[in-house]
């Protein structure tokens, strides 16, 4: 990687003003209403509104129009077209039953809500979106136990009311047909023939079944609707689809009654129906996952004979067509540019309304700075060239997980604060040189200090995974090791909980500790590292667990730089012995945080006197009091088989990182050459442990 890239910045770069202190109005102002922009999603506005500020009146008004120009343009204006809705589209026809899944916010919601439009947009077709987040499971459950009927209930009655209770001739042609095809109206029919001993017309049918002896007979009929029947007969009238959303919101069991219901219904009625769920729940449903659940597998191959039962469509990319390796990236930043231009149109056309307007006048009076609008926008795509220099697109996707909304608030959030609020040593001048340069290295650095420290000074225990603050030896960096575990064992991506409890606890990890550090993993939201499958719902029980893309990033990437090792140094607990060897006896002043010769001293210091001998000693212990019948090799063997990443321990590969990056360092040559051999010593320390293991 280059030191630094050339870019074409004007001449008369200015940088504005650092607001840490002042707390301007306007900028909070805009900054609130900027982001609510950017983490805009369709299904997702109820939430966002209800955490605005609404003790600011003005703002809170001020968010409610944002958010109801958004409703207006999004589609039209904002939305960009995926490939994933082609292919769902096109298979809709078929008739059959569709399964869309991705991970979570990788933008399923809003592809289905935009077939769903564009359906409703054609001339006799009709579709109806189903939104279980929205509406909730409970609607779909009642004092009955058999769930499905109440999901069946629930659906028919909304289907009838839509499409039928509002218009009378509608009513009409739905009761001559149930009179036709329903066999439950069978026995009315032969009631009503027995008595006139004729055939009956049409209107003597709607006649005679408004009779009270024989209401009394369709009302009990009636009280269990048949949702079959009515899907025949709304397909009879347009072309309707069905779509149901968020199917994972239900626990496991239920997930394979609605999809063997819907199975069962779209071969009867001919009516497509499409599912949407998350990627770890469609495996437990699949025919490959549940061949030990003998019950569920019979019903599954009963479905369809031997003809394709559904079909499986993934939305994960943010391309808009299947693109070779080779384009993959660039594709992907321009489809990534492309997402942010638009919510960038969005604000610049109604910077009025979102008091930007307000901001540049009082910097324009307060400081004298030349700043227009179409200045900001031209400075945020310099920035975003350089962002995308340094953090390369396939880590941005696996860091958020592929969520799109994560990934704008990201750029949009990172960059807006190099433009309007910086923090000290990290402002555009520090990062700007003479020649109108970036420092890529530099940016990197800031880049990763803010992915740790988010808004702060300081990384803080409640906001980032420190896998170094772990009690005694034989659990010390615990969630570096269930990464490491999941990404050397785990079959198809997914790795039952017990089997995996009962080898941790060989290495005399407790379980009660185990199931704590499992939960830490799974608790930081869209950004979680990974997945935990709760067993029929159970928040208590863990069937299989499932390594995130952010956890394949945090493991192979985040967590072996410097940055990090150095951020979450000092958040680890040590004794004041053990301080005062890592960082010195002065005060640690944020000045110092910058500093590359500092930093890279300060992970020396703690790699040799923290991570290291806690490895040793670990190692040792489990020589002493490994239980592994049936491995014949060593504890350390076993060890790195567990633990290691491509036969490398965590302590290795930090350091070979730190050692692959000390040539861009800002410090000179005799200490850059003098640092390089200190961590060459330690490599080869480790490398000898490795070796050991390697050996047997």
């Amino acid at each position: 990687m280059d030191e630094k890239r050339n870019l074409e910045i004007p001449a008369n770069f200015i940088e504005l003003p650092n607001f840490i202190k002042e707390k301007n109005e306007y900028l909070l102002r805009f900054d609130h209403l900027a982001l609510l922009v950017f983490s805009y999603a369709p299904d997702r506005m109820d939430r966002i509104i209800q955490s605005a500020n609404v003790q600011n009146s003005s703002l809170y008004s001020l968010s409610n129009k944002v958010v109801s120009l958004l409703n207006k343009e999004f589609f039209n204006n904002i939305y960009l077209e995926r490939g994933e809705r082609e292919r769902v589209e096109g298979y809709i026809p078929t008739g059959r039953l569709t399964m869309v899944h991705g991970l979570p916010g990788v933008g399923k919601t809003v592809v289905l809500m935009k077939i769903r439009d564009n359906i409703n947009s054609l001339e006799n077709s009709k579709c109806s979106y189903f939104d279980f987040k929205s509406v909730g499971k409970d609607y779909y459950r009642s004092t009955r136990n058999n769930f499905i009927y109440n999901f069946e209930e629930a659906v028919y009655h909304y289907l009838k009311h839509q499409y039928i209770d509002q218009v009378e001739e509608k009513i009409k042609d739905w009761i001559h047909y149930k009179i036709n095809y329903d066999y439950s109206y069978s026995s009315v029919k032969e009631y009503l023939l027995d008595i006139h001993q004729r055939p009956l017309s049409d209107f003597e049918w709607l006649k005679y079944f408004e009779e009270k002896r024989v209401r009394k007979k369709i009302l009990k009929i009636e009280a269990k609707p048949k949702l079959h029947t009515l899907l025949k007969f709304l397909n009879s009238q347009f072309d309707l689809v069905l779509i149901f959303d968020n199917v994972d919101l239900f626990s496991i069991e239920e997930q394979r009654q609605i999809m063997d219901d819907c199975l069962h219904l779209s071969n009867g009625s001919n009516v497509p129906i499409v599912i949407s769920l998350r990627t770890p729940n469609l495996r437990r449903l699949s025919e490959t996952s549940v061949n030990s659940d003998f019950v569920y597998l019979e019903k599954f191959r009963e479905v369809g004979g031997k003809e394709e039962k559904y079909a499986e469509f993934q939305v994960s990319e943010l391309t808009r067509s299947n693109d070779n390796d080779e384009v993959r990236d660039s594709t992907i930043r321009a489809t990534i540019r492309e997402l942010i231009s638009l919510r960038l149109s969005f604000i610049k056309k109604n910077l009025s309304l979102i008091e930007f307007d307000g901001y540049l006048q009082e910097l324009q009076n307060a400081r004298g700075a030349k700043f227009i609008k179409d200045s900001y926008v031209a400075k945020f795509w310099e920035i975003f060239d350089v962002v995308c220099d340094t953090f390369v697109q396939s880590d941005i996707l696996q860091y958020c997980n592929y969520n799109i909304r994560k990934i704008l608030i990201l750029y949009y959030s990172f960059i807006n604060k190099l433009l309007l609020n910086p923090d000290p040593f990290y402002s555009l001048n520090d990062l700007v040189s003479y020649d109108k340069s970036i420092d890529i290295t530099q940016m990197r650095n800031y880049l990763y200090k803010w992915l740790l420290c988010f808004d702060e000074f300081f990384p803080s225990e409640e906001k980032a995974l420190n896998i170094f603050f772990m009690g005694d030896d034989n659990i010390s960096m615990l969630p570096i090791k269930i990464l490491s575990y999941l990404y050397n064992h785990q079959n198809n991506n997914e790795m039952k909980y017990e089997d995996m409890a009962k080898d941790f606890w060989r290495f005399g990890v407790d379980r009660a500790i185990f199931r704590k550090a499992i939960d830490m993993l799974s608790q930081y939201g869209e950004f979680e590292y990974i997945w935990l499958d709760r067993k029929d719902g159970d928040s208590k029980k863990i069937s299989s667990i499932t390594m995130m893309p952010a956890g394949r990033y945090f493991l192979n990437i985040l967590s072996t730089s410097r940055e990090y090792a150095f951020w979450m140094s000092l958040l680890t607990k040590m004794t004041k012995e053990e301080r005062g060897k890592i960082f010195g006896e002065e005060p640690i002043e944020y000045g110092y945080t910058f500093e590359d010769e500092y930093k890279l001293t300060v992970v020396y210091n703690f790699l040799k006197h923290i991570t290291i001998p806690r490895l040793k000693n670990e190692l040792d212990r489990n020589e002493n009091s490994l239980y592994a019948p049936e491995w014949r090799g060593s504890a350390t063997g076993l060890f790195l088989k567990s633990f290691g990443v491509s036969g490398r321990l965590y302590q290795s590969r930090v350091i070979d990182s730190v050692i692959q990056t000390i040539k861009y360092a800002n410090i000179d040559d005799e200490t850059r050459r003098t640092i390089k051999d200190k961590y060459e010593s330690l490599q080869v320390q480790v490398a000898a442990i490795e070796s050991m293991a390697k050996a047997e």
